[in-house]
């Protein structure tokens, strides 16, 4: 296993994301479950819904609709068509990563909410009929946990050393930087559009953030694992001939 070091170490960073998430989640879920939110929670609605124009709730709900199931079906569904015409193994891995992401995502945000049971904000804070419980968002847990998973993704192929100028490894570097941005801005609006609409407060929208978290660092270590398998071993030990 000596191949494996290196990546070994490497895989040492999703772990320890995974354990700050995961405490971060049971931080807030506790918080929450005491009633030691309800007044930053109430503080920040208000606060939001004072900022409400017809052009900006018009952008949030475009904004909000990314973070739908749908929008992350579209989302594999293009990475996978785009791995199929170009035949690159690469992207049709990632789109299998992402729907297992998406899919976990759902399925583990169904089961926290019906584990803690927190009502939504008051009807008269909503701009959008919606209902189920509130806690965590699964909006910001799908965000965080399908594009954090792509901008992950995308940073590790940018990265990756191989052959080619310096200059054209800048420039890959150059555009996984600037699409990883992308990502987190797209993140951090998604999250923020569930308060603005009025149908999860701030602490919904945290523990969805830490809870997909969570899973983000699980595939990325996975992912890591994984590479470190198919890697050979360092220093050519391979068998004599």
């Amino acid at each position: 296993m000596a191949g494996c070091k290196g990546a070994g170490t490497g895989c040492r960073g999703p772990l320890a994301a995974c354990a700050l998430c995961a405490a971060g989640f049971v931080a807030l879920a506790a918080a929450v479950a005491s009633g030691a939110t309800g007044g930053v929670d109430l503080a920040v609605a208000h606060a939001v819904a004072a900022w409400r124009t017809p052009a900006l709730t018009a952008a949030m709900r475009a904004v909000t609709g990314l973070g739908s199931w749908w929008a992350l079906a579209l989302a594999v569904a293009g990475t996978l068509v785009a791995g199929a015409v170009t035949r690159r193994r690469g992207l049709m891995a990632a789109a299998a990563a992402l729907a297992a992401a998406a899919l976990s995502s759902e399925l583990v945000n169904h089961a926290l909410k019906a584990a803690a049971c927190r009502p939504r904000p008051d009807a008269a804070l909503r701009l959008v009929e919606i209902g189920g419980y509130s806690f965590p968002s699964g909006h910001a847990m799908n965000a965080v946990a399908v594009y954090g998973l792509a901008a992950w993704l995308v940073w590790h192929a940018a990265s990756a050393t191989g052959a080619g100028a310096t200059a054209g490894r800048r420039g890959r570097r150059g555009l996984g930087i600037a699409a990883c941005s992308l990502l987190a801005v797209l993140i951090t609006l998604i999250g923020f559009s569930r308060i603005y609409l009025g149908v999860h407060y701030l602490s919904d929208v945290l523990a969805g953030c830490c809870a997909g978290g969570v899973l983000l660092a699980c595939a990325a270590s996975l992912r890591c694992r994984l590479a470190c398998r198919k890697r050979p071993p360092a220093g050519g030990d391979g068998p004599s001939r």
